[in-house]
């Protein structure tokens, strides 16, 4: 009989003791696992954030969130459009990019990144809009 067949049969032998066994193991514990799975979470999340972060970046831009902070640095942590300083806004700067090739342009704050959506990224649009804002100064 091998080590493992051996485990197996010892295990079907002494199940239900093994699993009363463990019951009483965690109830006795309940609060130290509890407090234990709550520091483990809190250690874990920002370093799970960043993966995540990281994840995302590559499938939709084929970035990576070093080329971001790159991207961030060499921005001085401000909207290209607007100049506003990254600690300005709660979230992280969206990444602008061309629809058609999907080439990344830069990072832009929520704001100025939903405004060039909105225009599809039409530049006459755009320009249409600057004219009938300039029309009412």
């Amino acid at each position: 009989m091998t080590k493992e067949e051996k485990r197996k049969q010892y295990y079907q032998l002494h199940k239900e003791e093994k699993k009363e066994k463990s019951r009483q193991y965690y109830l006795a514990h309940k609060e130290e696992r509890k407090e234990y799975k709550k520091e483990y979470h809190k250690k874990r999340k920002e370093e799970h954030k960043k993966i995540c972060r990281n994840n995302d970046l590559k499938r939709k831009f084929g970035i990576t969130i070093d080329e971001y902070n790159s991207m961030l640095e060499k921005q001085n942590h401000c909207c290209l459009i607007c100049g506003n300083h990254r600690d300005l806004f709660n979230k992280d700067f969206a990444v602008d990019h061309n629809h058609t090739t999907g080439k990344v342009r830069g990072l832009l704050c929520g704001k100025c990144n939903q405004g060039l959506g909105k225009f599809n990224d039409n530049t006459i649009l755009l320009q249409k809009a600057i004219k009938y804002l300039n029309s009412f100064l």
